[in-house]
């Protein structure tokens, strides 16, 4: 791995770090509402808040591990297919698809090209794009699609 990808990761690492600190802004704010709303409304923004907060942490842990681990070239062409998958999926692209939103970080597992995908998704067609996400990524040989569908 470069220094130039090394340096996009550290890019990535940072900007996890930034969505953390303002998922963390947000929970300040919903605090700040304690005075104007019910106890009910408040548990409930909280919660949804709280969730924010939890998902971008692990998004920023995972982002970091990924970092780490290129940046000690640890895992060779698994750690590149990682990252490049990381990217295919929570990544906007040029093609003009969206981000991902997932209500837990998508683990990412790759084996000699073998993508395992874990965590929980939105609907259905999240769960389906994250799959042909991966697809794409130049490498992947086989995909295990484990995501689950949040049934709220």
């Amino acid at each position: 791995m470069g220094l130039s990808e090394v340096e996009t990761l550290r890019g990535e690492m940072m900007a996890a770090g930034r969505r953390l600190r303002d998922a963390l802004r947000q929970e300040g704010e919903v605090n700040r509402l304690l005075a104007h709303n019910t106890q009910q409304e408040i548990w409930q923004q909280l919660k949804v808040v709280r969730k924010l907060v939890e998902n971008a942490q692990e998004q920023y842990d995972l982002s970091s591990d990924i970092y780490r681990q290129a940046l000690l070239n640890e895992g060779g062409e698994n750690a590149r297919l990682g990252v490049a998958v990381y990217r295919a999926i929570y990544g906007s692209g040029s093609d003009g698809r969206r981000p991902l939103q997932t209500l837990t970080p998508i683990q990412i597992i790759v084996d000699r090209g073998n993508v395992t995908l874990d965590g929980v998704v939105a609907s259905q067609t999240d769960k389906d794009s994250a799959r042909d996400r991966a697809r794409k990524v130049d490498g992947v040989v086989s995909v295990t699609n484990r995501l689950r569908v949040d049934s709220r």
